[in-house]
């Protein structure tokens, strides 16, 4: 019923276009040059920093700051996120101060920037976008001729100026660690002039890179007062590399728009990215004091943020979905996972908090995530943990094995009515969370694959294909669509020139299961510290499968493979000391 096929390897990357960037400050007066014009503003002197040469367009330049200017958390770890205060087009009658001779400002952004680190602070910020025709007094008429009819002849600027005015008191109207020490900062456009020009041997590797570019991209600031970033000191060097890295950045995004990239990961699908991290950051301050009392020789910094990220997404998440009944499922959670992990959520007068908890595992894996005061459930594990005696209040923890074709076959629900079912690694038992959740009447679940397991052992194909009448059974996206087109096709849909191997082979596999079994599979892209960050949300039916139908598909996934499964012995006293293999922390 689910099968599999192995395909040859796929041919490796090409390799990147390299920055080859030239610093400007060594020279306190630079030489004049058309091609290069400086920023010329009303009150104060710009200064060059780093130049290097571009291949691509204005417009690619203009996408890739504006790329930068929503996402500076991609600029520096030290940044949490911007949030948007407002985004204005501007008309050619809406011009203010004219703060750069010649240009015209077509777009104006403000945004606020949140801090990762405490002792930072916000900042709130204007991000203008500029444009103006290119300068043809210092070219012959030819070239003038040249430059009108191409289309590379506008120059672009994006400027970035601090609010200094809305800085908070503690700051003392200085500006944060992870903003450049600077006035204003200048991304430039500068398109290039085709005049041949004589290159000496040494210059030659300098001179292809520049032959074949359409354009100079530039970073120009003005300096904070009583500064001099043509000075060799501890500040000036500190401006250099962070304008060196952000031009970098910038040549990386540009290039990458010239050769078509296509972003294959999208984030904050399924829950807001603000409300998470805002959440995240509350639980992750409360509770950082648990990693150093953590018992187990597991990573605390890893598995505790770990387990608290998961968990301020499935709150944010759970307030949609159970918004009828407090933003709590019904029939409480149960999870179903591996490691030290300390989702043991407690809330109280709807103030969502986390409880220490260890993470419990049945053979292969078995993780019930304890719920507390309004969340009932209990644990189960193949061993009593080291951490368990240390929690207090005491939860419910159990040594126990498990074996789902037996639980699958009983009469009664496997796990309570309305649950909510939570698999973060859980190794072998992953493909079983769908078939778990179909026989528990209202389940829902959230399902983090790690190692690749089918229903009877190892998963090892290269490529997986879902049979297209499954693809035909009403798999639209969720009722809340992004507005992104590309988003609005499910991730298991068949598209050309699909990339390969085990682990998207496996997601595919795992969709699968989840369509006979059901559920609509909704996939996000988890901000946990984990390279296996993939979680499958099953919230929604499949509109072209009656229950029936789904019940007929689980029986035959039971006969085909559930033979296949051992149960394990519980380790130590529950298990009178025998035990039929390990499963990983």
């Amino acid at each position: 019923m689910v099968q599999s096929e192995t395909i040859a390897s796929p041919t490796p990357p090409t390799p990147k276009r390299r920055l080859i960037p030239t610093r400007l400050t060594d020279h306190t007066t630079p030489a004049p040059d058309p091609t290069l014009p400086r920023l010329s503003s009303i009150t104060q002197d710009w200064f060059p920093i780093v130049s290097s040469p571009a291949n691509f367009s204005l417009s690619h330049f203009h996408q890739a700051c504006i790329d930068m200017t929503s996402h500076p958390e991609h600029l520096s770890t030290t940044i949490l996120r911007a949030d948007l205060i407002h985004d204005i087009a501007l008309g050619e009658q809406e011009q203010d101060d004219n703060e750069l001779a010649g240009f015209q400002c077509h777009r104006k952004i403000r945004r606020r920037l949140l801090p990762k680190r405490k002792f930072d602070w916000e900042m709130t910020q204007d991000c203008c976008v500029y444009t103006r025709p290119r300068s043809l007094q210092s070219v012959d008429n030819v070239l003038a001729e040249h430059l009108r009819s191409s289309e590379t002849d506008e120059e672009g600027a994006v400027i970035l100026r601090p609010d200094f005015e809305s800085l908070p008191e503690v700051a003392n109207s200085k500006l944060p660690y992870y903003h450049p020490q600077v006035v204003s900062l200048a991304f430039r456009y500068i398109p290039s002039t085709p005049v041949a020009t004589g290159l000496e041997d040494d210059e030659a590797e300098v001179g292809a890179e520049s032959s074949s570019s359409s354009a100079t991209i530039r970073i120009d600031i003005i300096p904070l007062p009583n500064t001099d970033p043509s000075q060799s000191n501890k500040a000036s060097e500190r401006i250099y590399r962070s304008c060196l890295s952000l031009l970098g950045f910038l040549h990386t995004v540009g290039s990458g728009m010239v050769k078509g990239y296509d972003k294959k990961v999208f984030h904050d699908l399924l829950a807001k990215k603000e409300d998470v991290q805002d959440l995240y950051r509350c639980l992750k301050g409360k509770y950082e004091w648990m990693a150093q009392e953590w018992k187990e020789e597991t990573d605390p910094q890893k598995h505790l943020f770990e387990d608290v990220a998961i968990a301020a997404w499935l709150i944010v998440v759970w307030r949609d979905m159970y918004a009828d009944s407090d933003g709590k499922p019904p029939g409480g959670f149960v999870d179903v996972g591996c490691g030290n992990g300390l989702l043991y959520v407690n809330i109280r007068h709807n103030v969502p908090t986390i409880r220490s908890c260890p993470a419990v595992f049945v053979f292969p894996c078995r993780v019930h995530l304890l719920s507390r005061e309004g969340y009932p459930g209990y644990g189960l594990d193949l061993r009593a943990r080291k951490s368990w005696a240390h929690y207090t209040p005491q939860p419910d923890l159990r040594t126990q094995s498990l074996d789902p074709p037996a639980l699958l076959t009983a009469d009664d629900s496997p796990f309570p009515i309305n649950s909510f079912l939570i698999a973060n690694h859980a190794d072998e038992l992953t493909p079983w969370i769908p078939l778990f959740a179909s026989r528990t009447p209202g389940a829902k679940f959230l399902n983090i694959p790690c190692c690749h397991h089918t229903l009877s052992g190892r998963f090892t194909a290269l490529h997986y294909t879902i049979p297209q009448p499954v693809l035909d059974l009403g798999l639209g996206p969720s009722s809340d669509p992004p507005s992104d087109s590309k988003l609005m096709t499910p991730f298991f849909a068949p598209a050309p020139n699909l990339s390969t191997g085990r682990a998207h082979a496996f997601q595919l596999y795992l969709a699968h299961l989840t369509i006979l079994c059901g559920f609509v599979p909704e996939r996000e892209a988890l901000r946990i510290p984990s390279t296996k960050n993939f979680g499958f949300l099953g919230r929604r039916r499949v509109e072209g499968l009656s229950d029936e139908e789904v019940r007929t598909n689980v029986d035959g996934l039971l006969k085909d493979y559930g033979s296949g499964w051992t149960a394990r012995i519980p380790e130590g006293k529950a298990g009178l000391g025998k035990q039929n293999g390990g499963a990983h922390a």
